[in-house]
């Protein structure tokens, strides 16, 4: 079991005590003692991590990235596709999570300012992986 540090102080007004656990967002908690104060932020860090893990289980298709992307920017799907070099039909599959991003579609994604290639890789990667292991499961 991995260990994580809290920071703790005492509220000098109210006397409660304050914690937090540093480089974790969302993990801080109040309470009237210590042990408490210790259940608590245990409590939120099993909620987040068990929230981390179910994302990566199933994380999002990419194109919805590249969907807000585009929203964004105001451009409509034609606009995207022809400034990405790809037919609208290639993009509008990528968008509703049928398509994939190849290293030329990270390349262009890259071009235009949507982060690097290697994120959108990654991206696909990742969600190709969660995919996998979810049809595993289920067989």
């Amino acid at each position: 079991m991995k260990e994580y540090t809290a920071v703790v102080e005492q509220d000098p007004e109210t006397g409660l005590y304050v914690g937090y656990v540093p480089g974790f967002p969302g993990t801080h908690s109040q309470a009237g003692t210590l042990d408490e104060l210790n259940t608590n932020l245990r409590e939120v860090l099993e909620m987040l991590l068990e929230e981390k893990a179910m994302a990566k289980l199933n994380p999002a298709h990419p194109g919805e990235t590249i969907r807000m992307a585009i929203e964004e920017t105001g451009w409509s799907v034609s606009t995207a596709a022809k400034r990405l070099g790809v037919s609208r039909n290639t993009l509008h599959r990528l968008l509703a999570g049928t398509g994939r991003i190849n290293a030329r579609l990270a390349l262009a994604l890259e071009r235009v300012g949507w982060s690097e290639a290697d994120f959108w890789m990654r991206r696909q990667a990742g969600y190709d992986l969660a995919q996998e292991r979810r049809k595993q499961a289920a067989a």
